[in-house]
């Protein structure tokens, strides 16, 4: 037999089969460290007033109305997204006895982002091998972005993940020319999912990603087909011709073929029932008006360079480490660019470019390309940490530059929390009760600068596997906190469902027989808490309806209520208001004069 190294094209590592022993205490790992990160307390805090209650409402629709094509929330149908996160959260919710909880709806997430992470570290363990593999999925299982997601109602983590299996799919097609159309067929289905959980561009992004890998491979290469054995340079012709071969022996005809049997499957029966304006919702504002700016529609409009400070808040503490890893794997790349060492850049750079180009934008949409920013950091990291004395400073930099950052922000925080300045902003800021940052969070920031200053000093005494233990530690009790003590307090005090829950209260269990509206303003967390479905009515027949007869409420948000109080009238007056820390989403209740009204609400009247 021969047994050449010629015969052998996969590194030795990947010779090994993932359910190996060593690769199965690192899953087992990751998985205790996901557990608590993305599950524990699940479904504690109340829905925000943004995406979430949406999402619980479609999933209302699905689950006790089995309103499963084109959900109709509120009254109207839900033509903008397609339907495979409220599905998942409505089996999650009929599989828990048909009762849909903040529990059940964020449940979907949880799994996907523990999904993610897993999947993480096969692709990383592909890439460059065991340790850099589960360094880049510690990481990404830490980071603030991918926690956070991990724990909301919000596609972005599910789009994520299957973007994710569908790149692993890719990557395995690459690495196994004997199996390259399996893979190749494979791909097709988390690429249907992805475009079933946001539209078109789950399947855009990832293909983007893998025609961008071959396009930097074929005008990057040196020395690929047969000229590897004497170093020639291939020509750029020669070079394009081999991408091309890779990516026909994928079977993209069959791949297409499977994808569009999957999501026709969907698509075809909506526009059915959806028609015409289906169509203009779903496929031109949502894909195509509002990425190129030509529909303003959400209020996400950003400039071009709106994500780079974004993605070193999200991936905070290690994007301090980003910028060296970056400029290390680009420099690998250039030297050997084979299929590991452009992947993960290739993904990042197409992913992050796509995103900036859009017209649109949110902090979240980042999410989708984590993974290969945890995978580039993470192959730096563990190279760095096997040289520590050619390393040291770089990693030491980065640490300090956080202790610093920690200090700063420790000594700000109790500054605000004492009110020093009245200029700054209010100690409730973000929600969070005054004690938190008054005591508490400058006192973790403390420890954080002191934990620093700790890694520094293992660093100066070349131990940097001890301080990377340390460091990574500190970051998963921050996490922690955040998850558990500073995250709950903080969506419990911006939520509407108290005082939804207190309407519902003075209404009636579950509103009663009362008519119960909105004017102008709507959220969707209304008539997810109220479990009934609240028309919405033009403010200028406000006073008309509520005086009508006894027992009508109507919901506004303070705002809209400061400029039309002197058009509605004295018959008009406010029952009952929400948090006062909501700032524009703040809404007050409003019924005729004669209803009765809460003490609370005479005293601060009367004020």
């Amino acid at each position: 037999m021969d047994s050449s190294p010629s015969c052998q094209p996969c590194p030795q590592a990947l010779e090994q089969p993932p359910w190996a022993r060593a690769d199965t205490l690192v899953l087992f790992t990751l998985l205790a460290a996901c557990l608590p990160l993305y599950f524990l307390g699940l479904g504690g805090p109340a829905l925000d007033n943004r995406g979430e209650p949406r999402e619980g409402l479609i999933v209302q629709e699905m689950a006790l109305r089995h309103e499963w094509l084109l959900p109709i929330p509120n009254g109207t149908m839900m033509l903008e997204k397609p339907p495979l996160f409220p599905w998942l959260g409505a089996l999650c919710s009929v599989a828990s006895g048909g009762e849909v909880t903040e529990g059940t709806i964020r449940f979907p997430s949880a799994v996907m982002a523990t999904l993610g992470v897993l999947l993480t570290f096969l692709l990383g363990r592909r890439l460059a091998g065991r340790g850099p593999g589960a360094g880049g999925a510690f990481l990404l299982c830490l980071s603030i972005t991918w926690v956070n997601l991990a724990r909301r109602a919000r596609i972005d983590m599910t789009l994520a993940t299957l973007m994710a299996a569908a790149l692993y799919c890719f990557l395995r097609a690459h690495q196994s020319r004997a199996r390259r159309g399996a893979w190749g067929l494979l791909a097709s289905v988390p690429l249907a999912l992805a475009t079933l959980a946001k539209g078109p561009m789950g399947v855009i992004f990832p293909v983007g990603a893998l025609f961008g890998c071959s396009a930097l491979r074929a005008l990057l290469d040196r020395s690929g087909g047969d000229a590897s054995a004497s170093g020639e340079r291939l020509t750029l012709r020669a070079a394009v011709q081999r991408e091309v071969g890779v990516l026909r022996e994928m079977r993209p005809f069959g791949c297409v073929g499977l994808f569009l049997l999957f999501v026709c499957g969907w698509y075809v029966p909506a526009w059915l029932r959806g028609g015409s304006e289906f169509l203009y919702v779903n496929l031109y504002i949502e894909n195509i008006g509002m990425p190129l700016g030509l529909v303003s529609r959400g209020g996400h409009e950003h400039t071009l360079w709106w994500y780079p400070q974004y993605l070193l808040l999200g991936f905070l503490p290690w994007s301090l480490f980003l910028p060296m890893a970056l400029f290390t794997a680009v420099g690998r790349a250039r030297r050997a660019p084979t299929v590991e060492n452009l992947f993960a850049l290739a993904w990042a750079g197409v992913f992050f470019a796509g995103l900036s180009a859009a017209a649109g934008k949110r902090a979240d949409y980042l999410v989708i390309l984590m993974p290969a920013v945890a995978l580039t950091t993470g192959a730096w990291l563990s190279e760095a940490l096997s040289a520590p004395a050619l390393h040291r400073k770089s990693l030491a930099l980065p640490v300090l530059a956080y202790s610093f950052l920690s200090a700063v922000a420790a000594v700000g925080l109790a500054w605000i929390a004492h009110g020093r300045d009245p200029a700054l902003p209010s100690p409730r800021m973000w929600g969070v009760h005054t004690n938190f940052y008054g005591l508490w969070l400058p006192a973790l920031l403390a420890a954080i600068c002191a934990s620093c200053v700790l890694v520094l000093l293992l660093l100066r005494k070349d131990r940097s596997r001890t301080a990377a233990g340390l460091f990574a530690g500190m970051s998963a009790g921050v996490t922690l906190v955040g998850v558990l003590v500073l995250n709950p307090e903080a969506r419990e005090t911006v939520s509407l469902k108290p005082f939804v829950l207190h309407v519902a209260a003075l209404a009636g269990p579950e509103g009663g027989g009362s008519e119960i509206v909105m004017a102008n303003d709507f959220s969707y967390a209304i008539p997810f808490y109220l479990r009934r479905q609240v028309p919405n009515l033009p403010v200028h027949q406000v006073a008309a309806f509520l005086t009508a007869k006894p027992g009508r409420y109507c919901f506004v948000t303070e705002p809209t209520y400061r400029q039309r109080k002197e058009e509605l009238g004295d018959q008009v007056k406010v029952l009952a208001r929400s948090e006062k820390d909501m700032g524009d989403d703040r809404f007050v209740l409003l019924g005729d004069a004669s209803a009765p009204t809460d003490e609370t609400e005479e005293s601060e009247e009367s004020r």
